[in-house]
């Protein structure tokens, strides 16, 4: 999950377009709104269990976090929940190694337990590493 006042816009079937040497978490770059966005695929970035498919994923969400800007790639953006801060509780479940250092906080939410990511956090590391 994401703080939804990081969040520009929810996007469908993107067009990407590759960029020869990039790194395996990027697998392109976007257009939107006039701006050219890199594409970042937290799973690959995260090193969490490859999906069966390698079809692109449906949905892109777009996001910023100062001065930086990316796209995350996604198979769903399930909706926007108000949670009150008590809602939130440490990272216990959500705990594989390469997101736990991405993850503030879980909660329960209507489609089941949600981590929350510090997207910052993610963006500047993912940026470190391309």
């Amino acid at each position: 999950g994401l703080d939804a006042s990081l969040v520009e816009a929810v996007l469908d079937d993107v067009g990407c377009s590759p960029i020869p040497g990039a790194p395996p978490h990027v697998p392109g770059v976007i257009t939107h709104r006039d701006h050219v966005l890199a594409l970042l695929d937290i799973a690959v970035f995260c090193r969490l269990p490859r999906r069966r498919e390698r079809a692109p994923l449906p949905r892109t969400v777009v996001v910023a976090s100062g001065p930086l800007r990316a796209g995350l790639s996604c198979r769903a953006a399930s909706g926007v929940i108000e949670l009150a801060a008590s809602a939130l509780s440490p990272p216990t479940v959500l705990r594989s190694e390469g997101l736990a250092p991405f993850l503030d906080a879980e909660c329960e939410t209507p489609w089941g337990l949600c981590g929350v990511l510090d997207l910052a956090e993610l963006l500047e590391a993912a940026r470190v590493r391309a």
